[in-house]
């Protein structure tokens, strides 16, 4: 089967009920519509990352190379907290950032606590990260991922009917269907990241290489 004749083809047939329902602009009304949709997605992505100037992320990565490039087990604990804080845009406590630097993939980890903070918390006694009261991860995920194919799928289905029916409210269900389910992505991306560092998807260094800071 020839796929991108195929969408080719869809497209076109879209494109022609668009400018039968909507006039000439429907064509343009729906990109605006996709974009909106592609936006709000890319949005859960970025929206608690903080603005900041070329310049100032330089001055961030100056800090953070000065810190966790020298010897860390001279670093005041203030000092490694900030030195991190200003770099990765979130605050982690001095175990924390132990924990984290003891890993093959430091940073990634990083990033994945920042996402679920809200689903996580670090025990202190056992040296590690756990799912905090209530935030059942196992059951959240399969639960946020079936609402996120639920939407999807209703969304095509509409795009379906739209299509066969030529019903200009169908195109309206199908938009909602569709934001519904990217919606629903704010709540999938931090579920997985929080099961990654609650199950120990990362692995840690060898004993050998362990940093060990300053208490």
């Amino acid at each position: 089967m020839n796929t991108k004749g195929y969408m080719e083809k869809l497209l076109t047939k879209l494109a022609d009920l668009l400018a039968e329902h909507l006039g000439e602009k429907g064509v343009w009304v729906a990109l605006i519509l996709l974009v909106i949709f592609v936006l709000f997605v890319a949005y859960e992505r970025f929206n608690k990352a903080r603005a900041t100037t070329h310049s100032n992320k330089h001055k961030k990565f100056e800090l953070f190379v000065k810190v966790f490039g020298s010897d860390l087990e001279t670093q005041s604990p203030i000092v490694v907290e900030q030195a991190f804080s200003n770099y990765f845009g979130f605050e982690l406590a001095y175990e924390e950032i132990e924990y984290c630097l003891n890993l093959t993939r430091p940073t990634e980890c990083a990033h994945d606590v920042k996402r679920s903070r809200y689903l996580i918390k670090f025990n202190s006694q056992l040296g590690k990260y756990e799912e905090t009261k209530g935030s059942v991860l196992k059951v959240r995920k399969y639960v946020t991922s079936g609402i996120y194919w639920l939407f999807s799928l209703f969304g095509v289905y509409w795009l379906y009917q739209f299509l066969t029916t030529q019903n200009a409210d169908a195109l309206v269900i199908t938009i909602l269907g569709f934001v519904l389910a990217g919606f629903s992505l704010t709540f999938i991306k931090p579920t997985y990241s929080a099961l990654r560092v609650t199950e120990e998807h990362y692995v840690k260094r060898s004993k050998s290489l362990l940093i060990v800071l300053p208490k």
